[in-house]
């Protein structure tokens, strides 16, 4: 797991009792804190062990390794900073993606909003989704209750549902786009003369690792927009 998605409710309702008034902002920040502080714990828990380890005194072994990153990330995460916004080299990064740390993954944001608000999220919304943003994590606003009904409909009944709601998009459009970004992820596509593929490839890779990356057994590289292809008609036309 890579990427956590963090639904925070942003909508009011009788038929949905809250523990709460509903506050957005206040939730978000708590999940955060949550999660730092697991990590944290289970960061002094290891120092405290790694502190008894002889091996773990010295250079040469993972624990000295593990005690080394642990007491870089302790102080942070003791401020209430996640992992994922300590500059670690690449053996912190390592042993970070070995623990699976929570604070650590990179994280997309949905705000659970009213039906009457899915096209127009409430300013409280508006706000801290641009505040998420300048931070560069992902944030978008939906109405779960309307998305199951969107789910449920035929595909080509759905844009026309959609454009009633003033909706441009369904919501798993923008968790697909929200966690391509969030992953610095772009799609690549291979195009034989029966099926069209698409994988997932880090932005900025070049060809010859796009080519490594899929399951073919010859890539040849021919650079084209899925937009060009679509007016072309075929990758014949492109060439």
């Amino acid at each position: 797991m890579d990427v956590l998605l963090l639904v925070v409710r942003a909508f009011e309702s009788d038929k949905v009792p809250y523990y709460a008034e509903v506050d957005p902002v206040r939730d978000l920040q708590a999940l955060e804190v949550e999660m730092v502080l697991t990590d944290l714990q289970i960061v002094e828990n290891r120092l405290e062990r790694l502190a008894k380890s002889p091996s773990a005194k010295g250079p040469g072994s993972q624990d000295y390794i593990d005690r080394i990153v642990f007491e870089r990330i302790v102080g942070p995460l003791s401020d209430g900073t996640p992992i994922r916004n300590v500059e670690l080299d690449e053996d912190g990064e390592t042993v970070v993606r070995n623990y699976q740390f929570l604070s650590a993954k990179q994280a997309v944001v949905a705000f659970n909003v009213a039906e009457s608000e899915a096209a127009a999220p409430p300013a409280v919304v508006v706000a801290e989704m641009a505040k998420l943003k300048a931070a560069g994590t992902q944030a978008f606003a939906a109405c779960a209750e309307l998305e199951e009904e969107i789910a449920q409909l035929d595909p080509a009944d759905q844009p026309e549902f959609l454009s009633s709601l003033g909706l441009e998009e369904p919501a798993s459009a923008k968790v697909v786009r929200a966690i391509y970004a969030a992953l610095g992820l772009i799609t690549f596509y291979t195009a034989g003369e029966n099926e069209t593929k698409a994988w997932p490839l880090r932005r900025g890779s070049n060809a010859l690792k796009a080519a490594g990356e899929v399951q073919e057994p010859r890539v040849t590289p021919v650079t084209q927009t899925v937009m060009s292809l679509g007016q072309l008609g075929s990758l014949n036309g492109a060439s």
